[in-house]
């Protein structure tokens, strides 16, 4: 059974430096930038380490600046819409993410708490991975209270989004909803928080 090991953005990966422990799981999937060419290049081996297996991008801009990785994943998910621009790149690992599991995903947290909002990304790929495997563990998640460890390499104003999310009110998704879900994965042992 493959150790599997989804790689957050959160700020606390700075402090915790788990690259050695994330590069040891058998596959290690990351989300949108975390994915990228400047997150991957190495420099920062000690936060996030140095593998991904899984790049679930569902920020186009982020996989049209970072193509020359597509070489190194097994499997990169887009976006349904993505996906179709980008099949014909000559790219065998570029998948369409499942639109199942987007369904899948807000109906399971709008059932959990009456969550009217969009999943984020991260819920979209948890939900994808715990249909996928049995033994998955994360880190660098905790309901964005920390921020990005990237904070505003990509997006403007990343910090400002991510304390308004953080807080329940961050436009299209909500922080406290979706980490009151996070709680009861990890609380139920379906996913483990290393």
């Amino acid at each position: 059974m493959d150790k599997v090991l989804l790689v957050g953005a959160s700020n606390e990966l700075k402090e915790r430096k788990m690259g050695r422990l994330i590069d040891t799981f058998d596959i290690v999937a990351r989300i949108n930038n975390s994915g990228n060419s400047k997150c991957m290049s190495g420099e920062y081996k000690d936060i996030i380490g140095t593998r991904t297996d899984i790049w679930f991008c569902f920020h186009t801009g982020s996989f049209v600046t970072s193509k020359q990785l597509c070489h190194k994943y097994k499997e990169i998910f887009l976006r349904p819409e993505a996906y179709d621009k980008y099949k014909n790149g000559g790219h065998t690992n570029i998948k369409p993410f499942p639109s199942d599991i987007l369904n899948f995903t807000k109906n399971a947290l709008n059932s959990f708490s009456k969550f009217d909002f969009t999943p984020t990304s991260g819920m979209n790929v948890l939900f994808y991975l715990i249909h996928k495997y049995e033994n998955i563990s994360v880190c660098g998640f905790d309901g964005f209270k920390s921020g990005h460890w990237y904070e505003n390499m990509f997006i403007k104003d990343q910090n400002e989004s991510d304390e308004r999310v953080s807080n329940g009110y961050g436009g299209r998704h909500n922080g406290l909803l979706e980490n009151e879900y996070f709680n009861y994965l990890k609380n139920t042992n379906i996913i483990k928080v290393i």
